[in-house]
């Protein structure tokens, strides 16, 4: 049977034809049928709903070891609202607003332009059949053309896939313009 995979509602955006070569490809590697890709490109809204959701389902220590600095900002605005009892409404607006300070791109590649890289996720519990997790992990890690894999063993909730794009390649006799 051919690999495919579909989109949750979750996912705004879809992969490009080059990333979805790749994906099919680990797909067949790990004998995975079938799965769902649970999030695309994020907006600064959407990546603070994830980065609430992600606190509040898997707790901010684990969200502190997932993200870098600028992320780490973004989840202490989240562990202050909690602290001074703010609605979920008033802590995602924190988080939008820390966010676009400190730069979407700098808090999660989710927020990168997709034309040059596509990141994406894949939910673990959406693969079929099921026990094929570790060999899709063990096959998108072997992957060339992903740059960057993480997983639950790296405190990220779903399996997330990071692929650069091809760029046109420049013509040597074509001079650049100004």
């Amino acid at each position: 049977m051919e690999p495919f995979f579909s989109y949750a509602p979750t996912a705004i955006g879809k992969i490009s034809d080059y990333s979805k070569r790749v994906l099919l490809d680990v797909m067949r590697a790990a004998g995975v049928e079938f799965l769902i890709i649970t999030s695309t490109q994020r907006d600064p809204q959407r990546q603070a709903k994830a980065m609430y959701n992600n606190c509040e389902t898997h707790g901010v220590t684990s969200q502190m070891d997932l993200y870098r600095g600028p992320g780490q900002q973004v989840i202490k605005v989240y562990d202050l609202c909690k602290a001074l009892k703010r609605t979920p409404e008033q802590t995602i607006t924190a988080m939008v607003k820390k966010i676009i300070e400190v730069g979407p791109q700098n808090v999660s590649h989710h927020a990168a332009d997709p034309l040059t890289l596509n990141v994406f996720d894949v939910g673990p519990i959406t693969m079929k059949p099921d026990g094929r997790q570790q060999k899709f992990a063990d096959a998108a890690r072997a992957e060339h053309r992903i740059s960057k894999f993480l997983d639950p063993s790296n405190s990220d909730p779903a399996f997330h896939c990071e692929i650069p794009q091809p760029q046109p390649k420049s013509r040597p006799d074509v001079p650049a313009t100004a």
